[in-house]
């Protein structure tokens, strides 16, 4: 199967004429050759059906036409990509905000990249075969008074193709932006999209991060949770992602992730805090329906004293569908006065219905505050029970205690 891959490499390579980009791949490449395709043997893939990703045949994206739908142009603050290229027509940049091309800059940050290629093939094999991508520099002092909006457009008609992007955001000092990033689709052929962000954070800088995976256009994340079926039409969008967020001196992130699986997804996000008083706070909402599958994975590396996690993140699952969760918080040795909290709280709606969770903690420090904990449960019988005898029908007795269950996240987002 690698075989595959390594030509994949090579045609890649041979349209590459930017010699800044095509040693990145390289080195890139190199990573993943040295570490392997995953498998189940691994414990990070332990759960995860792999074979349809690494055994079809996927079409390299050199042929796709980037015809530009007919949407508005973006609003304030907006980063528009089309099938992972950067659209500067349907984009609007706010005043402190700069965007660079990913050939031209592709090297710049192979030091970050090179700690998230350790840890996440896909990552390494995605920047390989990258031709896509951008450098995102958030001046420093900048204070963004509306959300700088990221939007993915993937609308593929050509053949089954793998997408890869990469989005750096460099984050000066003291600076404040909110990013929201949201995925639309429209697309009539088997689509495997990858993005791999690298955020990082200088002294004193801020991100609220929002997300929205839910791949459904003018619908809350909760209206088709009680609604059976299976993957929407027969179109998979595949969906893989990675985030790697290098925190320095007091600097903050907040994040906040609804994701929404009929197909196929998985989601790596990582945390190096690596400055003193650098702090996250971590809130998720993950759904799967249908026959979907969804996989994610948040690792919390302490590098310094005095730095703190608070994470919170729910699980839903109905139908046939599976959610895997693993959360992992790490404290270095010599590191004092960490304060790290993780929980993950889970839902089950169908007997069918398959959730696998893993909290992890690694603390190699004795000065330090940190817990970690996980529930799968149902619905609550009695309180179905007690809806109903007040004259509330049972699919809106459940959804009241799924809206309920997803309240916390929600008014986060």
């Amino acid at each position: 199967m690698l075989a595959q891959w390594s030509d994949y490499f090579a045609t890649t390579q041979a349209r590459v004429q930017n010699a800044t980009l095509k040693a990145a791949q390289q080195y890139a490449f190199d990573f993943a050759l040295k570490h392997g395709l995953p498998t189940r043997q691994q414990e990070d893939w332990r759960y995860t059906p792999t074979q349809h990703l690494w055994q079809a045949a996927w079409q390299s994206d050199a042929e796709l036409e980037n015809k530009v739908p007919p949407f508005e142009k973006g609003g304030p603050g907006g980063i528009c990509l089309l099938n992972g290229t950067y659209q500067p027509d349907l984009s609007h940049l706010p005043d402190g905000v700069k965007v660079e091309i990913w050939e031209n800059n592709a090297t710049k940050h192979l030091a970050s990249n090179e700690k998230l290629y350790v840890r996440s093939f896909l990552a390494s094999m995605a920047d390989a075969l990258c031709t896509r991508g951008l450098l995102v520099t958030i001046q420093a002092d900048v204070q963004l008074a509306e959300p700088l909006q990221l939007l993915h457009i993937i609308d593929n008609s050509a053949a089954s193709v793998f997408l890869p992007v990469h989005i750096h955001i460099e984050f000066g000092e003291n600076c404040f932006v909110e990013i929201y990033e949201k995925f639309s689709k429209s697309t009539v052929t088997p689509t495997w999209y990858h993005v791999t962000r690298s955020f990082v954070l200088q002294d004193g800088a801020q991100c609220v991060h929002k997300m929205d995976y839910s791949q459904e256009e003018g619908k809350s994340p909760l209206a088709p949770l009680l609604q059976r079926g299976g993957i929407l039409g027969e179109i998979e969008v595949k969906r893989t992602s990675a985030l790697w967020v290098t925190q320095k001196t007091q600097s903050r992130y907040e994040g906040v992730c609804i994701a929404r699986a009929q197909a196929w997804q998985r989601d790596e996000y990582y945390f190096s805090l690596e400055g003193i008083l650098a702090s996250t706070k971590w809130r998720g909402l993950y759904e799967t329906t249908g026959r979907g599958f969804n996989e994610v994975r948040h690792t919390f590396l302490h590098h310094a004293s005095q730095t703190s996690s608070d994470i919170v993140y729910k699980g839903i699952a109905q139908d046939t569908s599976e959610l895997v969760l693993n959360g992992h918080i790490e404290v270095k040795k010599g590191i004092e006065k960490v304060d790290a909290h993780l929980t993950n709280r889970n839902l089950l709606l169908s007997k069918a219905a398959k959730i696998n969770t893993k909290p992890e903690l690694k603390i190699y420090a004795d000065d330090v505050k940190c817990s970690h904990g996980a529930t799968v449960g149902q619905l609550d019988a009695e309180a179905l029970f007690y809806m109903r005898s007040r004259g509330i029908d049972e699919p809106a007795a459940r959804l009241l205690l799924v809206d309920a269950f997803a309240a916390e996240i929600l008014d986060e987002l």
